[in-house]
């Protein structure tokens, strides 16, 4: 990284030592000359000069050799006896005592501060770095262009390979690590944490694996390594690594989230058209076709006409019924449904409905067993009834034409009220189940593909309104789909409530 690349062009090497060697010899020539015009004091002050030049700039080791350098070349030049390293006098031993004293104090010091402009430096050029890529990953409206931000950015550091790696479902998507790396992208993925070499967790593997993350969730992961083999980011590097995989992370669950309001305000608008357009055509079909079953009823035929007349009436019936489901679904879109609880026998309710079906019924079987023990329940006549119409028409339509279909109605465990309508057709996919109560439904791979997708949808819509629980299942045993209806407990009259009723 660029840190690392400022870290190494200041690290001290044998250039530091040379200079510093040249700095104490410029400083002799300057005692020589002026050995004759100033005390040894003095002349002493101008060693420390190579010293601050040289821990400034190279750091403390030259520094401290500045220091020792410049004691020994002020002894051996201009301390007498001058050109021998034997000192005479001992004021010239505390002066040149003093003096490297000095020097080291000088030398520390001057490394302390410039170790500390290095970093400020340093902690400048990353801020600078993140902030030019954070300005560039606002104008990304994807994945695949942070991504491609993000390598660049890592790859400046010379020798330094990056890869961006997405993340699905929990694990690397199209990645051919195996092995060791293999293991440490998943762990990584897993906790979250860089993982790899350079790191304390499989260091042996031979990339880095760092998460691009956020609020916990990991979106991609980024595989670095050298083709030298050492290290992929120096410990200095490890802020900038940090700081440029938090934005990384934030674009991505930006993008993310840009993503899924546009697909909500879609559907939205979709779901306003569609709403519209069922009622509108709901409405401007009812009239006339009521017209024409009154019509129908009405019209004398003789005995041979008859069953083709049963036939329309059925038929128009079955379309007058697929209008109304229109209008009762835009009703409860639109929150209009304001049911009506009182106290309703499901025996009745059942052999109502089966008495609405009765014309599309043909040669299969509708048998109803009704336990001993099922109270009255509390609910809206109209309401259950269509939802009991729409679930024994959908066993009799996917029951198969020889099927036979099942009204069971029991005490439940809780103390409520299970009643259930269960065909012999080849059943429902399991894990779809909730999906087939959904609005326009056409589960593929089951026998709930065909038809408008509305009767079952009506049938949660209104139970949701009732306070009914509503859900599907594949008969034990099988073959068959069975749809039950659940009321609570709040809804089940008490003895003494069906007492006061007679």
């Amino acid at each position: 990284m660029i840190v690392e690349q400022q870290r190494r062009r200041t690290a001290s090497g044998p250039e530091g030592y040379v200079w510093a060697t040249a700095l104490v010899a410029a400083a002799t020539a300057c005692g020589l000359a002026a050995h004759d015009h100033l005390g040894l004091a003095n002349i002493a002050l101008i060693y420390l000069l190579p010293v601050l030049l040289a821990s400034g700039r190279w750091g403390l080791a030259p520094g401290l050799f500045a220091s020792a350098a410049g004691a020994l070349a002020f002894n051996f030049f201009l301390v007498p006896p001058r050109f021998t390293l034997r000192v005479a006098e001992p004021g010239n031993l505390v002066t040149m005592a003093v003096l490297f004293t000095v020097a080291v104090v000088v030398s520390e010091l001057a490394s302390r501060l410039r170790h500390q402009a290095r970093r400020a430096e340093s902690a400048s050029t990353r801020n600078a770095l993140v902030a030019d890529f954070a300005g560039r990953l606002s104008a990304a409206d994807d994945a695949e262009a942070v991504a491609a931000m993000l390598v660049e950015t890592l790859r400046r550091a010379p020798g330094v390979d990056a890869r961006y790696i997405a993340v699905e479902s929990g694990r690397p998507a199209g990645s051919d690590f195996d092995g060791l790396d293999a293991a440490a992208a998943q762990w990584t993925i897993d906790n979250s944490e860089p993982t790899g070499r350079g790191t304390a967790i499989m260091a042996a593997a031979e990339h880095m694996f760092a998460p691009i993350a956020f609020d916990g969730e990991v979106h991609a992961l980024v595989a670095l390594d050298r083709a030298d083999a050492t290290l992929p980011m120096a410990e200095d590097d490890g802020a900038l690594l940090a700081a440029l995989l938090e934005r990384s992370g934030q674009a991505v669950a930006r993008i993310g989230l840009a993503a899924g309001h546009a697909a909500i305000q879609r559907r939205g608008q979709e779901d306003r058209l569609r709403e519209a357009l069922l009622s509108s055509v709901g409405h401007d079909l009812r009239t006339p076709l009521t017209t024409i079953l009154g019509g129908l009823r009405a019209l004398p035929v003789a005995a041979e006409g008859r069953v083709m007349l049963a036939m329309l009436v059925d038929q128009a019936t079955r379309l007058e019924r697929m209008i109304a489901n229109l209008l009762e679904m835009t009703r409860i879109e639109a929150g209009a449904l304001a049911p009506r609880h009182e106290p309703i026998d499901l025996t009745d309710a059942i052999a109502a409905a089966i008495e609405a079906v009765e014309p599309r019924r043909g040669e299969r079987t509708i048998t109803v067993d009704m336990a001993a023990d099922v109270p009255l329940v509390r609910t809206d006549a109209r309401l259950i009834h269509h939802m009991l119409i729409n679930l024994v028409d959908n066993a009799l339509k996917f029951g198969g034409p020889d099927g036979a279909v099942t009204i069971a109605a029991a005490r439940s465990g809780d103390g409520g009220v299970r009643l259930t309508v269960s065909d012999t057709g080849p059943g429902i996919d399991a894990d779809r189940a909730d999906d087939l109560f959904a609005r326009f439904a056409h589960i593929s791979g089951d026998d709930r593909s065909g038809g408008a997708g509305l009767g079952l949808a009506i049938v949660r819509g209104f139970g949701d309104a009732l306070g009914i629980a509503t859900r599907a299942a594949n008969r034990t045993p099988g073959p068959g789909a069975v749809f039950a209806v659940d009321f609570p407990p709040a809804l089940v009259l008490a003895g003494k409530e069906r007492a006061a009723l007679g």
